[in-house]
């Protein structure tokens, strides 16, 4: 059966949503730890030398749950989807404007009439645990410049555990020839 561009974005919305649902059912309320506010934290590393123009760019994403209580995140399959997962912001230390998005970069972010498909799952974090992914930011953002950029994650708290952002912390990648 074919779909077209509405049907098809009615029925992963409709994904979506049963996914938030379950989310909501399963994760139950949540006390949050003194001092941070935040159920969760966010702490990103990247490579810690140089990479060339046109090489891999990985970013690795932790979640830590600094909660005393056990929460569910929605989590992309597969352990190199971080960009899935967060929305990641990567500025030209050079004029501190946001880098260019390629093709994909363009559909993760809902600027394309092609939307990314992919299947979520739900993972459990007892207090202290942590989910770590890996993102490939050269695939979501042109690094086609040599220079240093500066890069930051952040995520939406799960409607069940509140509203509002939680960001990680910032850290500086150089590209080079």
């Amino acid at each position: 059966m074919q779909l077209d561009g509405l049907s098809k974005r009615t029925v992963f919305l409709t994904f979506f949503t049963a996914g938030i649902v379950q989310l909501l059912i399963l994760g139950g309320s949540l006390a949050k730890a003194q001092g941070s506010g935040q159920p969760f934290t966010i702490t990103i590393a990247g490579p810690t030398t140089p990479v060339k123009v046109g090489g891999d760019c990985d970013v690795q994403i932790t979640a830590t749950n600094v909660s005393n209580r056990t929460i569910g995140l929605l989590k992309a399959v597969g352990d190199q989807n971080g960009f899935l997962d967060y929305h990641i912001t990567i500025l030209n230390n050079g004029d501190g404007k946001e880098v260019a998005r390629t093709a994909l970069g363009n559909r993760v972010e809902g600027k394309s009439d092609i939307p990314v498909h992919s299947s979520y799952r739900i993972v459990k974090l007892k207090p202290g645990e942590e989910l770590t992914l890996v993102s490939s930011i050269n695939k979501i953002v042109n690094l086609s410049k040599p220079g240093l950029y500066k890069v930051q994650v952040s995520r939406d708290l799960p409607s069940d555990l509140g509203t509002g952002t939680v960001t990680s912390n910032t850290i500086t990648i150089q590209i080079i020839q």
